[in-house]
């Protein structure tokens, strides 16, 4: 009868084998284990955000009163408060973009709101072809965010407001031409300078909207500077579309009509304006 002794070698290696493979396991349990908390935790952080609760926004910044000037300023709190989409429309100067941040603000800082981010959007129309300069998309747009930054800085009473919160994903700038496929949630979308963008991109961004969103549409009739570039303006068809849904039983749509008399920039720039549709209104 023949012994065979045990191949020790081949036991070892099978052994190793064993372990390498238990240990692979508990990786993988682990793994497993991990993915599991992280989907509870934010099954539980969707669940507080159905219930209109979100987490403070800790920037250090401290959000003031606004200050109402004027019947149209009054006009535009009462269709934000009431609405999902205002319209502010009318004269240069009247600090219709001042407000409408100025109100968003209010509501990223109000820790029982459901808003959590603004988004800014302007058309940077005289570069459409954006893309033949040098730099990033961002270094591209620079110019067309520094009204908002100047506007943000001087609501909050600091030189450095914008960025921090940007910096904290409180405030987005967008260009319209990058919009395709986004949904927007939870935000308050500002489009400004509304007269410049074609129809398309108006309908693209208010396509966008999806729960938990305001719109505010920023523009001036007056200021259009798309017809010379061989576009229209969609802001005219767009109001149509504005004006049926104000009328339709859901209602939330409100438009306000900046005057002459409601113009705060300064005496001169109300003086100049003045002047210049009294002109105009003569010419045609």
């Amino acid at each position: 009868m023949l012994e065979c002794e045990p191949d020790t070698k081949s036991n070892y290696r099978e052994l190793s084998q064993d372990r390498r493979s238990s240990s692979a396991v508990s990786k993988i349990q682990l793994l497993v284990s991990f993915a599991r908390r992280a989907f509870f935790l934010e099954e539980a952080r969707m669940k507080e955000k159905r219930k209109g609760i979100k987490p403070a926004l800790k920037t250090g910044l401290k959000m003031g009163e606004i200050s109402v000037l004027t019947d149209g300023h009054r006009d535009m709190i009462r269709c934000f408060l009431n609405g999902d989409i205002t319209l502010g429309l009318g004269c240069a100067g009247t600090g219709k973009t001042f407000m409408a941040v100025a109100l968003a603000l209010r509501e990223i800082f109000r820790p029982e709101s459901p808003f959590s981010r603004i988004i800014l959007v302007r058309s940077t129309v005289p570069v459409r072809g954006v893309g033949f300069l040098p730099g990033t998309e961002q270094e591209k747009c620079a110019p067309y965010e520094r009204p908002f930054i100047a506007c943000v800085n001087e609501i909050m009473g600091r030189g450095d407001a914008y960025h921090v919160l940007k910096d904290h994903g409180a405030i987005e700038f967008h260009s319209t031409g990058h919009e395709q496929g986004l949904t927007y949630r939870d935000a308050i979308v500002i489009i400004d300078e509304a007269e410049n963008l074609n129809f398309k991109e108006l309908d693209l961004i208010t396509s966008r909207l999806g729960e938990n969103c305001k719109l505010f549409i920023i523009g001036d009739l007056a200021q259009d500077y798309v017809t010379s570039r061989s576009e229209q303006s969609g802001l005219r068809q767009y109001l149509k579309i504005m004006d049926y849904m104000a009328d339709d039983e859901e209602g939330g749509v409100g438009v306000v009509w900046f005057r002459e008399e409601d113009i705060v920039r300064g005496e001169l720039v109300r003086r100049y304006i003045i002047a210049k549709n009294r002109v105009l209104d003569a010419a045609a």
